[in-house]
């Protein structure tokens, strides 16, 4: 029979590595939200008639322990930067009428 005082500390351990995990995710989520928001902001200022913007984050987090293993996440990001007015105007110069004609 296992020994009650193995199996609680294992299962300790475990449930504090898989709250780190969540804590990991949830800050490379949190940061790629950041980005998206900044892009957009980006988007909604701009004043060319087209152009891509990119944008590249990193996360990471030391697990600590006996390990001293690092993990790491890279997310990059891109956000086609239009003036949706300037378009109109272009394709009202061309006589473009949006059917696909």
């Amino acid at each position: 029979m296992v020994d009650a005082s193995v199996v609680i500390p294992i299962f300790i351990l475990v449930v504090f590595s898989l709250i780190s995990l969540c804590i990991f995710f949830f800050e490379g989520l949190k940061a790629q939200t950041d980005v998206h928001k900044y892009l957009v902001n980006e988007a909604m200022k701009g004043t060319v008639i087209f152009n891509i913007k990119n944008k590249t984050t990193e996360t990471s987090k030391n697990t600590g322990g006996l390990s001293k293993l690092v993990l790491t996440h890279k997310s990059s990001d891109k956000i086609y930067v239009f003036n949706q007015s300037e378009i109109i105007r272009i394709g009202g110069m061309m006589e473009f009428d949006g059917d696909g004609e």
